[in-house]
């Protein structure tokens, strides 16, 4: 089973600390593509390790 991740729009408003316009959901998509997320992903789940002991379920 493949599972997705979605952001929604309130999501990525929430984090840029604004209303985003259609245009800057644009540049956004772009900009993602290009941008270092996957190594922050990355660094995100090599910590997963540290908390072998946690009760997460995905």
């Amino acid at each position: 089973m493949i599972k997705r991740i979605i952001l929604t729009r309130s999501q990525l408003e929430e984090w840029a600390g604004r209303p985003l316009s259609g245009g800057d959901l644009d540049r956004l998509a772009s900009a993602i593509v290009h941008s270092s997320i996957s190594e922050v992903i990355n660094e995100i789940v090599a910590g997963f390790d540290d908390d072998e002991g946690s009760d997460e379920r995905g």
